[in-house]
């Protein structure tokens, strides 16, 4: 699960639930409306059951991605993914929209003319059907770009754990201020400095508990899940940390 590249979940609730909210009311509405419409102007079945189906579908994801989050399965890549599936239907969906709105604002007044009037001016119909459907692809956008910068923050999180658990060098990692969290390079230079002062001699490396133990600090900082996932060589950080106690 995702979460072990991470110290806390990387989702905001008042990000979230707000998109889901306004999609959600927005869809049904929408369905609402080109229910009627399909059965106002019959004539034109298959634009409409598109619409619905493409509707019905996002609405059925937008669930679904209800739910993973809800039991804490909401995977960064999936949400990507999701996000970008409704994107593009909705704008195929927009499309359609556009050109049923069209036709029924020519059907209605060819009714008007035929003394016909259902109570409901063309300029509605076009006001709802694309005010609605150009809100909900606003917001899928909005969403999708936000999916964005979760996953891309996923990735260097991730990139960061692996390297970790490898044993890499973590200096180049702390040094990129843009790579990471604010605030960590000051964290290591301070431990550096500490560990210049406790050896006598600039040109004598650092004992190799020292260095485990400012990477080990450096990490719990950039949020790994230590308790989970520790690497084999901080045995001698704990056997070093039980020494110096």
């Amino acid at each position: 699960m995702f979460y072990k590249f991470h110290s806390k979940s990387p989702w905001l609730k008042r990000v979230l639930v707000p998109f889901w909210t306004f999609q959600l009311i927005f869809m049904v509405a929408l369905i609402s409306f080109f229910v009627w419409v399909l059965a106002y102007v019959g004539f034109h079945r298959n634009t409409n059951i598109v619409v619905l189906i493409i509707s019905g579908v996002c609405m059925v994801l937008s669930v679904i991605e209800i739910i993973l989050f809800v039991v804490i399965r909401l995977d960064p890549l999936t949400y990507l993914i999701l996000q970008l599936v409704k994107t593009i239907m909705w704008l195929v969906l927009f499309a359609l929209a556009a050109a049923e709105s069209r036709r029924v604002q020519k059907a209605t007044k060819v009714d008007e003319d035929q003394g016909y009037s259902s109570g409901i001016t063309p300029e509605y119909l076009v006001l709802a059907g694309l005010g609605e459907t150009l809100v909900l692809f606003v917001t899928f956008l909005a969403a999708l770009t936000y999916a964005s910068i979760v996953y891309h923050r996923h990735r260097r999180a991730k990139a960061r754990f692996l390297r970790s658990v490898q044993g890499a060098d973590l200096y180049p990692v702390i040094a990129d201020e843009d790579a990471s969290p604010v605030g960590s390079h000051r964290i290591f230079r301070a431990l550096r400095n500490s560990i210049k002062r406790l050896s006598p001699e600039a040109e004598v490396p650092y004992p190799a508990e020292l260095k485990e133990a400012v990477e080990v600090t450096v990490l719990r900082e950039l949020g790994g899940d230590w308790d989970v996932y520790e690497p084999p060589g901080t045995r001698s950080v704990r056997s070093f940390k039980g020494q110096r106690a």
